[in-house]
């Protein structure tokens, strides 16, 4: 009997023992653990992101090709973009008339492209879209003794000559306006207002951040002013495919981030301060 007894005060023991052990490992698991010990080390480290952007040379300061690379301030921004979230960014050169197609196919993460691109209403639907690289605003410099207010009495003048920068953003839309025999290009926009200076054109087609850099008193002091009415105005933005939340939400955290920091009006300035000296193709004097 006193063995039965032993056996039986035994069996309690490891009984109680294994009672323990549960009680005391249940304590230890937090709701939704398995119970396994996790650190950040032992956690997957997430996937950097990748991004092709697509690009087509529109014309300067904006995007355009110099000595085989790619140029121009959305080009600069997107790679500070990519820098800021830690991307990896890699650039294809496609045709104008491809864009959007071979971002439907899948051939490139992203597109940049202005949003008064030639896509149909629903084709927006297609796509999701960046918050704003840049904007891409035209003026027209005309004499103060011109005798022009607004752009509208430039449109309206029976004989004028109007001046644009060759190779630049307002090249094509200054002649498609107005019309081959009413334009003049130049090679650089100082060339052109010298032009308007001298009465040898009516006024001169000007990108506005370089107009920015001049306030209305500069431009008194040379009998220059701003016409009233936006002579093109538009926005730079990348179009990525539908599904690509996650890579449209760090473009454009990134974004916010550089206009807060005053990074991309750095990037501008860059193209359009003191002729562009940094980028030798892209004169504004």
């Amino acid at each position: 009997m006193s063995d039965v007894r032993r056996l039986t005060a035994f069996l309690l023991l490891i009984s109680m023992i294994l009672s323990f052990s549960v009680f005391y490992g249940c304590a230890e698991v937090k709701p939704g653990d398995d119970g396994t010990d996790t650190t950040d080390d032992d956690m997957p480290e997430q996937e950097k992101l990748k991004m092709t952007v697509a690009i087509c040379f529109d014309g300067e300061p904006y995007v355009y090709g110099f000595e085989d690379q790619a140029k121009g301030i959305c080009v600069d921004i997107i790679a500070a973009v990519a820098e800021y979230a830690e991307m990896e960014l890699t650039f294809k050169v496609v045709e104008k008339e491809d864009l959007f197609r071979g971002l439907l196919d899948g051939d490139y993460d992203a597109a940049l492209a202005s949003l008064n691109s030639e896509l149909e209403e629903d084709d927006y639907q297609n796509f999701l879209v960046s918050t704003s690289l840049a904007s891409n605003n035209q003026v027209t410099v005309a004499s103060e003794s011109s005798g022009l207010t607004r752009l509208y009495d430039l449109v309206v003048l029976k004989e004028k000559k109007v001046g644009y920068k060759l190779n630049s953003m307002a090249a094509q839309s200054t002649i498609a306006r107005f019309g081959e025999a009413n334009t003049v290009g130049f090679s650089s926009y100082k060339a052109g207002i010298e032009a308007v200076k001298k009465g040898e054109i009516n006024g001169m087609i000007v990108d506005a951040y370089a107009v920015n850099l001049l306030d209305n008193e500069v431009l008194a002091q040379d009998n220059l002013k701003v016409l009233t009415g936006g002579f093109y105005e538009d926005e730079y933005v990348l179009f990525f495919q539908p599904d690509a939340m996650r890579l449209q939400e760090a473009v454009n955290t990134a974004i916010g981030s550089l206009y807060s920091n005053m990074k991309i009006s750095a990037i501008i300035n860059e193209y359009i301060q003191d002729g562009g000296a940094k980028k030798q193709s892209a004169e504004t004097e």
